[in-house]
């Protein structure tokens, strides 16, 4: 018998009035009762988000501030002999920033690893994007190719967006976009922005 009816019929009979209202209300008590369980740990888990939403930008910003030791004070020379160079694709341009000046940008494309960038005076690099597609090139904290899903959301938490296949996370000045295909890291792509 379902227990919705059986207080039905137990309510509708003359001699038991008082037994089914007081079943009744001992149920309806259950419900609230677990309704403000349900509340207080809903506002219990808000306060946690704060907390969260701290430790995760802390996580964030010492992934990010732990670059791969492929990019770690290279200038633009020793950059370009950290391995094989496949190719180099020079651009220059107007310096939208600075009349009369150019920005030498160029794509270093390496087996795995595409850095692409401007040449600064005096040789320094400034990235502004790096894609990595073999695990021969190490990233920070052990998020490299091949790297479980899971590992990722461990070591830095919930993406700030999923859409398909990717999981993206963003920095004041940068960010990283995982691409995941069968449940493991098959692309790494930062995206540095400069004031």
């Amino acid at each position: 018998m379902d227990a919705g009816l059986g207080i039905c019929e137990i309510f509708f009979t003359n001699e038991s009035v008082f037994c089914s209202l007081s079943l009744f209300r001992r149920q309806m008590m259950k419900v609230l009762s677990t309704l403000l369980l349900l509340l207080f740990l809903d506002s219990a888990q808000a306060g946690d988000t704060v907390c969260d939403d701290q430790t995760q930008e802390k996580k964030l910003s010492a992934f990010f501030q732990d670059e791969p030791d492929f990019l770690k004070n290279k200038s633009f020379k020793v950059l370009c002999t950290i391995a094989p160079l496949k190719h180099d694709l020079v651009k220059i341009e107007a310096n939208e920033f600075v009349d009369g000046d150019r920005n030498e940008l160029h794509t270093l494309v390496f087996d795995g690893l595409e850095v692409y960038g401007n040449v600064l005076h005096q040789d320094d690099f400034l990235p502004f994007s790096v894609t990595v597609t073999s695990d021969r090139w190490l990233i920070p904290q052990g998020l490299n190719i091949g790297v479980a899903t899971e590992k990722i959301t461990e070591v830095l938490g919930k993406p700030d967006e999923i859409s398909g296949s990717e999981l993206a996370y963003h920095g004041e000045h940068e960010s990283v976009i995982f691409l995941v295909k069968d449940g493991h890291v098959s692309k790494i792509t930062f995206a540095f922005y400069s004031d």
